[in-house]
């Protein structure tokens, strides 16, 4: 079996982005439990005990904070990808190399969007692509965690605001990767998101 000690787990703050033992030790402990041999869970579960409890990582208290972007490098990040703000892709410039930004929430964000109030303010507008399925709804609706992971778009329009229905709509967006209206760039570009 296969051990590595969790030694130098920090990096200075000049040098965030580098991968850390850390995060090593945890991603191989995840390759194990995906190659599903049972010959290897003991391994994989010995590198995960030795990040959890290793005193760097931890859950956040409330679950609502885990996608506030001041929570950016908290408590849980193990290993995490910075995106820039600085432009957003589009079908102009997709996949060629000149987007900087994570156009990803423009896929995930309510087609046409408008707040009513205080109903969905939060929000900014996006394309409406990946609804969250009715199976995944029914099966959470009673979690605490859905109102930190899934919008409820039918409570919103309930309540005055309003968007376009995008191909296979459901009502359902999934709010990790929705836009948020408050990020918004200032030269203008589209909100970015809380993950």
């Amino acid at each position: 079996m296969l051990t590595i000690p969790l030694i130098c787990r920090q990096v200075p703050l000049s040098e965030t982005g580098r991968v850390t033992l850390g995060a090593v030790t945890s991603l191989l402990g995840k390759v194990i439990l995906y190659q599903n041999d049972p010959a290897r869970m003991a391994e994989a579960a010995t590198l995960l005990e030795e990040v959890i409890s290793s005193g760097i990582y931890s859950l956040e208290t409330d679950y609502g904070q885990i996608f506030n972007p001041n929570n950016e490098w908290g408590v849980e990040s193990i290993f995490e990808i910075n995106h820039s703000e600085n432009q957003r892709g589009g079908y102009g410039n997709f996949g060629n190399g000149e987007t900087e930004g994570n156009y990803n929430i423009q896929f995930f964000g309510m087609r046409d969007f408008i707040p009513s109030g205080t109903a969905g303010s939060i929000f900014g507008a996006g394309w409406g692509f990946c609804p969250v399925s009715e199976s995944l709804v029914e099966f959470m609706k009673n979690d605490p965690r859905f109102a930190h992971t899934i919008i409820d778009g039918k409570a919103l329009t309930a309540s005055g605001a309003s968007y376009s229905t995008g191909y296979q709509n459901t009502d359902y967006f999934i709010r990790k990767y929705c836009p948020i209206e408050s990020l918004r760039a200032g030269d203008g570009e589209p909100p970015s998101t809380g993950e």
